[in-house]
This record gives structure tokens, sequence and C-alpha cells, in this order.
């Protein structure tokens, strides 16, 4: 099997949007944020590649509006948001860049490399070689968010990064990892340790063994998170489908009026559970017998049955 970090990533945050995106392969509209990033990562690989003769600061904003698709936005004040974004993460880039000074390795170094019978691929933004020995990964991001140290000790892909260095230079003995948040123009640093690296690769291989075994029985179920309200395939999910449909066909009165009496009773149920809940902690008691019938619980949960003197008849 060939694997990537992406790859992983989707597939342990849902396994239906893993079927869809990396089996199924359905083509999807080009998110905008993907599309800015994509297009920021390329100006900044177009003019490193130059080093040290670097573009000016006019010159790499020309570029960047050149290849600008205003399209691409649903409104044209989101276009120009975005526009001044990438035109100051430019010059702040450009600004706080030394030309000639940095070793760089690798631009883009893609990967293909033995992972037990697998083959794991990815994408490196940067590879500098650092002055005392060892490497520094840099990885560009055009996020609005920034990750915290804590977050960034502990990120995955960088655990991804740092791992597949080792393979492409074993003799690495120091390996510095670093975010590089453009908007922000601010840069965060970590390592790994061996453990910690082996640790991650042994949880990489479960994750793989799961994929195979979903594969082979043709089981995805949908997973919901926290980015269901974003995701691309929302409107194939059984679980977020409903909210993409047209609004004549997602509004049915009947159902809608079920629904409502179905939560406005469970909202209710939950408040008498947790009254009855009370009294049964108050009294030390595990079942209440009530004359519409016999409340018990068991390991927080209620179940209800016929009054006792049903039962002896």
């Amino acid at each position: 099997m060939r694997i990537s970090f992406s790859s992983i990533e989707t597939f342990n945050l849902c396994p239906l949007k893993y079927k869809f995106r990396v089996i199924d392969r359905i083509k999807v509209p080009e998110k905008v944020e993907l599309w800015f990033g994509n297009l920021m990562h390329s100006l900044l690989f177009e003019t490193l590649k130059k080093d040290p003769i670097l573009p000016s600061e006019d010159e790499l904003v020309a570029k960047l509006k050149l290849n600008w698709r205003p399209d691409i936005f649903e409104r044209p004040d989101d276009s120009q948001s975005y526009l001044a974004a990438g035109e100051k993460m430019l010059r702040n880039f450009l600004a706080n860049y030394k030309p000639g000074l940095t070793n760089i390795v690798a631009l883009e170094k893609r990967f293909f490399l033995p992972f037990n019978e697998h083959q794991i691929t990815g994408m490196i933004d940067r590879i500098d070689k650092l002055p005392l020995g060892g490497f520094q990964i840099i990885d560009y991001k055009t996020s609005k968010n920034m990750k915290s140290q804590e977050q960034t000790d502990t990120d995955l892909q960088l655990s991804f990064y740092n791992w597949a260095t080792k393979q492409l230079w074993p003799g690495a003995e120091e390996i510095k990892l670093t975010f590089h948040f453009l908007k922000h123009n601010e840069k965060i640093s970590t390592t790994r340790s061996d453990e910690q690296t082996e640790k991650y690769m042994a949880d990489v291989a479960r994750t793989i063994t799961k994929i195979e075994k979903n594969v082979a029985e043709n089981n995805f179920p949908p997973k919901i998170n926290n980015l269901c309200s974003w995701c691309e395939y929302a409107h194939l999910c059984p679980m977020q489908k409903h909210k993409t449909l047209p609004a004549q066909t997602q509004k049915d009165e009947k159902i809608d009026e079920i629904a409502s009496e179905y939560i406005t009773n469970s909202k209710r149920q939950k408040e008498l559970e947790t009254k009855i809940n009370q009294f049964l902690d108050q009294k030390k008691l595990e079942r209440f017998f009530n004359e519409q019938g016999i409340i018990t619980r068991k390991k927080g949960k209620f179940s209800v049955s016929k009054p006792e003197e049903n039962l002896l008849s």
C-alpha cells in the first residue's frame, strides 16, 4: 500500500472521508484556503530556488497579482482580503530572509520510502543544512491560526517529517523541525527523540492495518468530528447530507413536527432522569417502584419494566 501523512490523517479523522478522497477520488470544488496555500507555496519555491539572487518585494507581489483568481471567491471583499494578506506575507518573508546565508538542501522534496511492506510518500517544503551539522525542516503555513509550542511539540506532521529525514539521511544526528507561520511572521521549532519517532511510526503501522481491514471489508463508517461542517464531501455523507439538500427538499413539515416532538421529549426525559438519579443517590437505591412501572438503574442507565403486580399475574 502507498500511504501519505495526509491519507493517514484523513482516515483517523473520518474513514468515510478517506474512502471518498483516497479510494474513490471524488472530485470536489477547490477550496479557497487550499488554493491560496498552494499559490503562496509555489511563489516561495520560485523565489528560494534563485537564492542568492532574489526578486524585489514589488516583483514578487506582481507575480502574486498575476496569478490571482478572483473567480474562486464567493465575494469580491474576500478576494481583496486574501490578496492583501498574501502581499503582506510575501513582503515580510523577503524582509526577513538573508540571501546567500542559508544552505538550502532541497525545496519541495518529494520522497517515496519503504515502510514494512508498504511505501510512505510525502513532500517537505524546505530542508536546510545547519552550520554545525544536522538539518532543519521548514514547513510553511498560511493558516489564520498559529500553533502553540505545546502543539508543535506533539504535532504528528512534524513527527512524520522527522522520520522521513532520518530515512533520507541516516547519519543525521540533529533534526530541527520548524513551522513558519507566514501570516504571523513567526517561527516555532521543536525536535523529536528516537523514542517519540518509534512510537509515532508504530501508530502509523497500526493505522495502516486498520485501513487494510476496512478496505477488505469495504467498511468505511462516517465519524462525526469538529470539522464536519467544513467537509467537502458533506453532500455525500449520511451524517451531513440533510443540511446540504435544497430548502424545499430539506423541509418536510410532517417529519419536522415529529422530530421537534422527539427532541423536546428527549430534553424532558433527561431532566427527569437527573431528578431520579439525585433521589436514588440520596436514598442509596438502584430500583424505584411506582404503580406505573419499575425503574431500574444499571451502570447509570435506566430501564422501565411492568408494575410489580403485573409481573406476578
